[in-house]
């Protein structure tokens, strides 16, 4: 299992820059960050980093990771269907978190 946390960038005033972590089964924790695109219509990662290999898993966790932080991130940002409101406004130390699992097949 591993934990996704979404959180303003500190300093970052207004935000447009999000910190995406994810925190392994040892504690360790591996940061990407999302950025405002024009018109603030979507975030994107500047970058992902090497999930599977700096988390020893297979690539398609890597990828599964990637997607749950997009979305947690558009939630983060834009709130969602069940009346969430953006994350935007709350305060500096405010983060969005999720845990990820795969069962065994």
């Amino acid at each position: 299992m591993f934990k996704l946390e979404i959180s303003k960038a500190v300093g970052d005033k207004p935000a447009t820059k999000l910190q995406a972590r994810v925190i392994g089964k040892n504690n360790e924790s591996i940061d990407t960050y999302f950025i405002e695109q024009p018109f603030g219509q979507k975030w994107k990662a500047i970058s992902f980093p090497d999930f599977a290999s700096l988390l020893k898993i297979e690539q398609f966790q890597a990828k599964d990771i990637e997607v749950s932080l997009q979305r947690l991130v558009d939630i983060y940002v834009f709130g969602d269907d069940k009346n969430w409101h953006s994350f935007l406004s709350t305060s500096d130390s405010c983060k969005l978190t999720n845990e990820i699992s795969w069962t065994a097949a």
